[in-house]
């Protein structure tokens, strides 16, 4: 393991616990020391991290059986906005229970007056549009709002595009193809922050 990944994992270690608790992490000064002083000043840390209140860490055994990268994946993957819903046909009627949101961010890091946007695809005469009410300044709102479409003879081939907004500006998106296997049971989908 290099230098920069013990010094990866110091900073995702900094994130979990209070600054005090941990040991205090070599210097790039101490690391111009020779190979064999470099080895002991980052034993010594380690033996010190696992030994005091780090000892049997889920998190810290984490970051070194699988990697700081991998961590930061899993994190980031963890902090994805998604969508819940639940989607059902029936004689004709497209009916579409927002459920909840989370890890909803705006772009500038504060929560959002959230509201989410649905459309059903294709829609040439522009008139399927429909939307929720807002849950302001939330970022895991929960709307348990329902939005029906009717007179939709069948579902293949038809896209559901939903859009999350905030005082009318863009959060986030996701295009859902309908299909069988997605009906009739609570799923959560990825958003995407790109504009449909």
């Amino acid at each position: 393991m290099t230098f920069g990944q013990f010094e990866l994992i110091h900073k995702q270690l900094q994130k979990q616990f209070i600054e005090s608790t941990l040991p205090q992490f070599p210097s790039w000064y101490q690391m111009s020391f020779t190979p064999k002083r470099k080895v002991s000043l980052l034993n010594k840390y380690l033996k010190q991290l696992f030994e005091g209140p780090c000892k049997g860490d889920e998190f810290v055994c984490s970051l070194f059986l699988d990697g700081p990268e991998v961590v930061q994946e899993n994190v980031a993957k963890a902090a994805r906005p998604q969508i819940q819903l639940y989607i059902s046909f029936s004689d004709c009627k497209l009916s579409v229970l927002v459920k909840h949101l989370k890890n909803i961010k705006q772009a500038n890091g504060s929560n959002p007056d959230a509201y989410v946007v649905t459309r059903l695809r294709p829609d040439p005469q522009q008139r399927s549009k429909k939307k929720t009410k807002v849950v302001r300044n939330n970022d895991n709102p929960t709307f348990n709002e329902l939005l029906e479409y009717n007179h939709v003879p069948l579902i293949y081939g038809m896209v559901l595009e939903v859009t999350v907004k905030s005082k009318k500006t863009f959060v986030a998106a996701t295009n859902i193809k309908l299909e069988d296997k997605l009906l009739d049971k609570e799923t959560w989908f990825p958003l995407g922050n790109c504009a449909i």
